[in-house]
């Protein structure tokens, strides 16, 4: 099922650029507040509501040119195209070579009927955007939390929906998901807490699963570093 389009909940033009080309990054957030009255049950005019008012606190308050996200899953399990295929607010670090899905609400407080939903939705909604060319068939799936806010450390998208990002990711076979994305996590809090440096890794080539897993360690180093360097940036 398609997302519904923008047009469904606004008549303004979308934020920032049209992303070149399929991206390899899908970053997974919650709202952490924000969810539509109803939660499962919840009409698509109480949805909309709660976009636009999201919206207007990105703009009004945030400074953005847009709500943040690219795609918005609901409680009751329909999907709105936000800013679609274009540069967002969403991910400090990766805001113009990646994607974000959205779910509206605190993962960890609501229902588990409303995680089900969001979890079935972005798995396939994820699946969509590697068929239509938005997304690279060997893209990297993360929660927010695996490379941190603009102000740091983050917990989103909450417990509730991290540990389910596996659910999210199964259906293309092209890259070991779950040796990358355990790979990675493992590295980057190691990064964080000083417990390593980022390194260049040499990546081995007679194993896939060696090979999936070093490709993740040596993303978070690169990662990190680029993370870094824009925190020190002057202003």
């Amino acid at each position: 099922m398609k997302p519904l389009a923008r047009s469904s909940w606004t008549s303004t033009a979308p934020g920032g650029v049209p992303l070149a080309g399929p991206v390899s990054d899908l970053f997974i957030h919650h709202t952490a507040g924000a969810m539509p009255l109803g939660g499962v049950n919840a009409s698509k005019d109480v949805e909309v509501a709660t976009i636009r008012a999201t919206r207007e606190d990105h703009v009004n308050n945030r400074g953005f040119s847009d709500i943040a996200y690219c795609y918005g899953f609901m409680p009751s399990g329909r999907v709105y195209e936000l800013r679609g295929h274009r540069t967002g607010g969403h991910t400090f670090c990766c805001n113009g070579v990646s994607i974000a899905f959205v779910f509206f609400g605190s993962s960890d407080v609501v229902d588990s009927s409303c995680v089900e939903n969001a979890v079935r939705m972005m798995h396939e909604e994820r699946l969509r955007q590697v068929e239509i060319g938005n997304l690279t068939a060997s893209h990297r799936l993360r929660g927010h939390r695996d490379v941190g806010g603009e102000s740091g450390p983050t917990a989103c998208p909450g417990d509730a929906l991290y540990t389910r990002l596996a659910e999210i990711e199964k259906g293309v076979e092209d890259m070991g998901f779950a040796e990358y994305s355990e790979a990675y996590a493992e590295r980057w809090n190691k990064l964080v807490a000083g417990e390593a440096r980022p390194r260049v890794e040499k990546i081995p080539v007679t194993s896939s699963t060696r090979r999936d897993a070093a490709l993740g360690r040596r993303q978070a180093d690169v990662d990190f570093v680029t993370l870094k360097a824009l925190r020190e940036r002057p202003s």
